[in-house]
């Protein structure tokens, strides 16, 4: 049996380095919503454009959007996966590729790989 190590499968694949903003959800008081301060990592990805496929994941109103296939190593969320219902303390991630603001819509976990994640990513705007 062949054992691959995901870090080395990305690092091998790797088409770049990209800045990955993660946005906290705004705080209200008396009403008022505050922004909260986002914090901006790097990650090493393979980006692909995504196929018809991948397209078949996302909601029919949204298949028309330019769209991103992102393998990576490191966590990446969607809109309120950090916590649940009123919990839920970040926005989706957004992550910058060649100039374009892709918001994350879907990650999954490569099925028998620890640490592998499998996102699509949408054009802001």
């Amino acid at each position: 049996m062949i054992t691959l190590d995901a870090a080395d499968l990305i690092d091998s694949l790797s088409t770049g380095s990209y800045s990955v903003t993660r946005r906290p959800h705004a705080t209200f008081t008396a009403g008022i919503a505050t922004p909260q301060s986002p914090t901006t990592i790097t990650i090493t990805a393979s980006v692909y454009q995504a196929t018809g496929r991948d397209l078949q994941r996302l909601p029919e109103e949204r298949r028309s959007i330019a769209t991103m296939r992102i393998f990576t190593t490191t966590r990446l969320y969607v809109g309120a996966e950090i916590g649940t219902g009123a919990e839920a303390t970040y926005d989706a991630d957004r992550i910058t590729i060649d100039g374009v603001v892709y918001e994350i819509q879907t990650v999954g976990a490569w099925p028998g790989q620890v640490g592998f994640f499998d996102c699509l990513a949408q054009a802001v705007g």
